[in-house]
């Protein structure tokens, strides 16, 4: 009996314990469900922030990205009234109206023109100040502009109405500014060009381009050697004419015949003769001359540093092993001719350093007479009557010298304000 109780008091026991170890796990797997749920929420409120973190971020990116959209549609809508100004005043030098806010997409611009009128430090520039916007946003760009000059002398030999050059003629280029012939010379860059008939024969070297306004024609011979291009399709160069009041106010300040010194020449009348083997310097200055002419080995320089400029109302005759400006620089003895016909013959080895410029003279080199400058004639012969080799070089710094005509505008400054 005794056993008995005892046993029944075991599986009581046993039966206890047993259901403590169940309320003990009950209890647990409760916590561990409160600390998932815990987990899970605070997981879900992770995504949330960082969803919530993504799509504020996003707005932000979208803004700025408009907002760049707008500021670059401002400023190339600034820089498009630039262009449109820019072009406006090369057609039409005196333009200063501007534009008032023009459309250009779904941005606008406006223009304003500032000069020497409102602003007299300017001088002669122009700044053109365009302002673009887009929305909110807005740009500003200034320009400066400087007028560009007519240059004439941009070839080696130009002739308006036709050229012809045969027997080992020839052309290259140097530059007077840099150094002599032998230090700066290229087989490039001594173009030759007209507006009307051209002719290369026998054996002629162009070290540069060979250039025909539409509507001009060329012959060009199989043995001529062209080491630039041939270009057939330029509209006519424009030769603007010396105005007659240039000519009279040369007359009236003639540097001659104070101007003049030297031994075997004389002057009088307006015509000026370099006798054989005679020399002349001409003082810098203007001067006035009917006509010129030297004989064989006569010699005609400029004063040491001196720059001359010279109008022919007719020829400049150059005969035999004569000279003008010998290895001086081409800028510094300019000449504008009145010529209707012979307006400068060169014969046999005479050397001419200069600029010649005589839209209706006629230009001859003959039998290796050379020319160290630039031509610009109505028409132009190089030809041999026995030794040939008559060249044309090109001074490549007469492309800086400017004359005349304002012919449009260069930009020189530009800047985003």
């Amino acid at each position: 009996m005794a056993n008995r109780e005892q046993c029944d008091n075991g599986h009581r026991e046993d039966a206890g314990e047993v259901k403590e170890s169940e309320d003990e796990m009950n209890i647990r797997l409760r916590n561990e469900k409160g600390s998932a749920l815990l987990l899970v929420m605070l997981l879900i409120v992770m995504v949330t922030l960082l969803s919530v973190m993504s799509a504020n971020r996003a707005t932000v990116d979208i803004d700025l990205s408009y907002n760049q959209s707008n500021s670059d549609k401002a400023f190339y809508a600034a820089e498009a009234g630039v262009m449109q100004a820019y072009a406006k005043l090369n057609d039409s030098i005196s333009w200063r109206a501007g534009f008032p806010e023009q459309q250009i997409g779904s941005a606008v611009f406006s223009v304003k023109i500032v000069d020497s009128v409102t602003q007299p430090a300017l001088g002669d520039t122009v700044v053109v100040v365009s302002t673009g916007g887009a929305m909110e946003a807005s740009a500003s760009v200034q320009v400066s502009l400087i007028p560009r000059i007519n240059r004439p002398f941009e070839f080696a030999v130009f002739a308006r109405d036709r050229m012809r050059m045969e027997d080992f003629s020839c052309t290259d280029s140097y530059n007077s500014d840099s150094g002599s012939y032998a230090e700066t010379q290229l087989d490039s860059l001594g173009a030759v060009g007209t507006n009307g008939e051209l002719r290369l024969e026998n054996n002629v070297v162009i070290g540069g381009d060979v250039v025909i306004a539409s509507g001009g024609s060329y012959s060009i011979d199989p043995g001529v050697t062209l080491l630039g291009n041939l270009i057939t399709d330029q509209p006519p160069v424009v030769l603007d004419p010396i105005p007659q009041s240039e000519f009279d106010w040369a007359k009236e300040n003639n540097s001659s015949p104070a101007g003049l010194s030297g031994s075997g020449f004389s002057f009088s009348g307006d015509s000026l003769k370099i006798e054989v083997g005679g020399s002349l310097t001409l003082a810098g200055g203007v001067y006035y001359f009917d006509e010129i002419k030297l004989e064989n080995l006569g010699a005609i320089t400029v004063a040491p540093g001196e720059q001359v400029t010279i109008y022919m109302g007719n020829d400049i005759l150059m005969e035999d092993n004569s000279s003008i400006n010998l290895g001086g620089q081409p800028k510094n003895f300019v000449v504008f001719s009145q010529a209707g016909s012979n307006g400068l013959r060169l014969e046999d080895n005479a050397e001419f350093w200069g600029a010649f410029y005589g839209p209706d003279a006629e230009f001859k080199l003959e039998d290796h007479a050379q020319v160290y400058g630039s031509v610009v004639a109505g028409r132009s012969i190089a030809e041999t009557l026995g030794a040939g080799g008559q060249c044309f070089h090109y001074d490549r710094d007469l492309m800086n010298y400017a004359k005349g005509r304002i012919v449009g505008m260069d930009m020189v400054a530009w800047r985003e304000q």
